[in-house]
């Protein structure tokens, strides 16, 4: 690979901490700082509507902000704002919608940013958030810093201009499981209440909960002849408060009817383990299992 500074003359570049031009193949991702969920259908639009205009363009017009390496990856620059214009470019280029272009070939526009991984992620967190970053990526870019700082919260807090509790409330949403993260993404709960129940629950309790508030909420709209519009973020389609502690009074009931049925169960077996099987014991076990097997209906 050609030496960084070699690039920087060929192409008209001046200081090291100024705007030059480089060929697509000397960035990099560095994929412990990039904490965007690139799965999810939003994102994919915004890709595909990058990769467009690199392609209408020909190019890259806007500068991609990056750091320079260390040691033995002096010559490497590694992405700290602009990783979706690099993946679609780098895209764009294997499908053929350049041309004969390559990835030596294709310069982008950069400029090198000093600082250190905090900085790093708080200028993702920043940038990014123009774009509307869901919660649970807002969550993972803060614990990713809390992780840098040395788990000094408050540092972190003043790095990205926020109250410590707007940045512990982010902590709380990182912890939260992969399946109630979806849910917040899909908007079908608001990040309040996820992080309000789970002080109360345990993960697998909240999924379980959300989850029967969610199929209850279906039900009910399926039988509604004025059926909401489908589609995420709606808002007829979100989990109410009412919604979802009508599914915990459900759960806990459910519960309870269970522990009753064991405990009868349990009486059952105790009858049967007593040797002392007189007629009157025998009505009174028929009588129990008769009990029991109502409720289990």
């Amino acid at each position: 690979m050609a030496k960084l500074e070699d690039v920087i003359k060929a192409h008209g570049g001046g200081k090291q901490s100024g705007k030059f031009a480089v060929p697509l193949s000397m960035l990099q991702i560095d994929t412990q700082l990039d904490k965007r969920d690139r799965t999810t259908e939003r994102y994919q639009i915004h890709f595909n509507n990058v990769k467009a205009g690199i392609v209408t363009r020909k190019g890259i017009e806007d500068t991609i902000e990056v750091h320079r390496g260390v040691g033995d990856n002096a010559d490497t620059l590694y992405v700290v704002n602009g990783r979706t214009r690099t993946y679609a470019a780098r895209e764009a280029i294997s499908e053929g919608l350049l041309g004969d272009v390559t990835e030596d070939t294709f310069l982008v526009p950069v400029e090198v940013k000093q600082g250190n991984e905090l900085d790093f992620l708080a200028t993702q967190f920043r940038t990014q958030q123009v774009l509307t970053l869901s919660a649970a990526e807002q969550g993972a870019i803060v614990a990713e810093m809390v992780r840098t700082a040395g788990g000094l919260e408050d540092k972190v807090a003043e790095a990205l201009g926020k109250s410590l509790k707007q940045v512990q409330d982010l902590l709380k949403v990182d912890r939260l499981l992969p399946q109630v993260k979806e849910m917040i993404s899909n908007g079908d709960v608001a990040v309040t209440v996820a992080v309000e129940l789970a002080e109360e629950h345990s993960g697998t309790e909240l999924v379980e909960i959300f989850s029967k508030a969610k199929e209850t909420k279906q039900v009910e709209q399926s039988e509604d002849s004025d059926k909401p519009k489908k589609g995420k973020g709606n808002p007829k389609n979100r989990l109410t408060k009412r919604d979802i502690y009508n599914a915990k009074f459900n759960s806990l009931a459910d519960s309870e009817r269970e522990s009753q049925t064991t405990s009868m169960l349990n009486n059952i077996i105790a009858v049967l383990e007593d040797q002392k099987l007189d007629p009157f014991t025998l009505k009174q076990l028929h009588d129990i299992s008769v009990k029991a097997f109502d409720k289990m209906d």
